[in-house]
């Protein structure tokens, strides 16, 4: 026989029994007297059998010694009661807590801002993760009214990341991204390279998306290729990698797009698209022009979003887009990015759009990326409207490059648009912009021209007969729609300086300055009414 197994042994055996005579005294004393007058009445307890110690050999062991116990009724009825005792100890421990969080919130509100930092801290130090979880919830009420926290708030956050809860750190994540501490890009990435929760790892990820850095680049791919990744925040992650240029080895990208296929492209989120249209082939780009055509209207508009990326989808893009004006953002942003050229401005003014400020927006962006020589002939291909073409041709007076004979057309352009449009002064700023230009004898006649109106537009009568003599001109000039006191000195203008008039001009500028003015007119019909009042003869 094994004499040190022995002991053991019988201590499990006291051990059992003890276990079942305090399980008869807990139902002994549970019972109602009242309901149980008569003792006889009483199940009878069956002892349990005794187990001899010859019995107990060097092979028998704990079980064996277990099934020399017969189960005794009464175990039967102690289980439950133990279970309701269980029940309500959790239920009131539970309420208890329950309090205590309503207290903590109520001391919340009372307190100043340093207190509130303070009470947050301590809360994180808490063992229970339920007070723990409302430390977090009480800093995001205080961010979100602006309340500024303590450093000390941020650096318990971040020893929370090591939680052995992924909830918790799940939301220490989620905080630290709004705090956003100096160390805040560090401490999330390297936060991320050991988590091995997908609840935690999401606003990890989240933070990756934010600050996108070469030592997140293995840990953020591992996460994106795993099955039970968040795996909308993955993509978003590995896109801002991608835009950031840290996705360089082709390898990786085929990697990215199997991955992205093993998912229906309609699940995909916009950073997902992107990804697809980014690496995708012929085929992955005919299922985003699916999901573009037939999805719902904020998946269009991811997959709009996505096809951007791409100029073999430009013009898929700018086709559907033609159809459907709430995709104008996205085909304007595929014109500007891949077609920066006359046709390609004119293919945007064409677009419909829901938005005045949008289209705006969009011309001003496709004028600063078109070549400054081309800018003219895009205007007029684009008929814009006198605002949107002032918009665009402005940028030709920067002074920024020297103007070339092909600039030059732009800014007479402009200086023509001005003068139509009656600003005088701006017509004369530009043209002035040229007298320094070499241009041909048609373009210089053309912009003598249109200083010479703007002066007398101006008033600048003198400066405009240096440029322009001719009498041709200043008939003009005295018959276009000037103002009334402009046009009589127009006409003196044109008596003092140009003696052999014909007969009928002389008579009809001598007719212009003596059309009598407002005031002459009242004056008159004063001295009719004061002589009609007076008595006839």
């Amino acid at each position: 026989m094994n004499l040190h197994a022995l002991p053991s042994r019988i201590a499990h055996l006291q051990a059992t029994g003890c276990l079942l005579l305090t399980i008869f005294a807990g139902v002994a004393c549970s019972r109602d007297i009242s309901t149980n007058p008569s003792i006889g009445t009483q199940d009878p307890i069956i002892p349990a059998q005794q187990v001899e110690p010859e019995q107990v050999s060097s092979s028998t062991s704990d079980e064996d010694l277990s099934e020399h116990i017969e189960p005794v009724a009464a175990t039967l009825v102690a289980q439950p009661i133990q279970n309701n005792s269980i029940e309500i100890y959790t239920k009131r421990i539970n309420k208890q807590l329950v309090e205590i969080i309503a207290l903590y919130r109520k001391l919340h509100i009372e307190l100043d801002d340093s207190g509130r930092s303070s009470l947050i801290v301590q809360l994180y130090q808490d063992p229970r993760i339920e007070l723990r979880e409302l430390g977090f919830e009480l800093a995001d009420r205080d961010l979100s009214g602006r309340t500024e926290l303590s450093p000390e708030v941020g650096e318990y956050a971040k020893n929370l990341l090591l939680d052995s809860n992924p909830l918790i750190r799940s939301k220490a994540a989620r905080l630290i991204n709004r705090l956003v501490p100096l160390d805040a890009m560090i401490v999330i990435t390297d936060s991320l390279t050991r988590e091995t929760d997908p609840i935690a790892a999401e606003p990890m990820l989240n933070g990756i998306t934010r600050w996108p850095n070469p030592d997140a680049v293995d840990a953020t791919l591992g996460w994106f290729m795993r099955d039970d990744s968040p795996f909308a925040s993955a993509c978003s992650a590995v896109w801002s990698l991608e835009q950031a240029s840290l996705i360089k080895s082709t390898e990786i990208q085929t990697q990215i797009l199997e991955r992205l296929r093993r998912v229906d492209s309609i699940e995909l989120n916009e950073d997902g698209m992107k990804l697809f249209a980014k690496f995708g082939d012929a085929n992955d780009l005919q299922s985003l022009v699916s999901v573009l055509l037939n999805a719902e209207p904020n998946q269009q508009q991811w997959a709009a979003n996505a096809l951007v990326e791409t100029p073999r989808a430009a013009e898929v893009l700018i086709q559907v887009a033609e159809n459907n004006s709430s995709l104008f953002e996205a085909a304007s942003e595929s014109l500007i990015t891949h077609r920066r050229t006359p046709e390609g401005l004119r293919r945007l003014a064409s677009l419909p759009f829901t938005n005045q400020d949008s289209r705006k927006d969009a011309l001003s962006r496709m004028g600063a990326v078109l070549a400054d020589d081309r800018l003219a002939e895009a205007v007029r291909l684009a008929e814009l409207s006198p605002e949107n073409s002032t918009l665009l041709l402005n940028r030709l007076l920067s002074g920024n490059s020297e103007i070339t004979p092909r600039m030059a057309k732009g800014i007479i352009l402009l200086a023509e648009i001005e003068l139509n449009e009656s600003r005088p002064n701006r017509a004369f700023e530009a043209a002035i912009a040229l007298d320094n230009v070499k241009l041909d004898p048609v373009e210089r006649t053309k912009i003598n021209l249109i200083k010479s109106k703007a002066l007398v537009a101006l008033g600048k009568l003198t400066q405009a007969h240096a440029i322009q003599s001719e009498l041709a001109f200043w008939l003009e000039m005295v018959n276009s729609p000037l103002d009334k006191e402009l046009r009589i000195r127009v006409a003196q203008h044109m008596l003092n300086s140009y003696s052999d008039l014909p007969v009928h001009v002389t008579d009809e500028l001598n007719a212009i300055i003596e059309v009598p003015t407002e005031d002459s007119v009242n004056n008159d019909n004063e001295s009719q009414s004061q002589s009609s009042d007076q008595p006839k003869d």
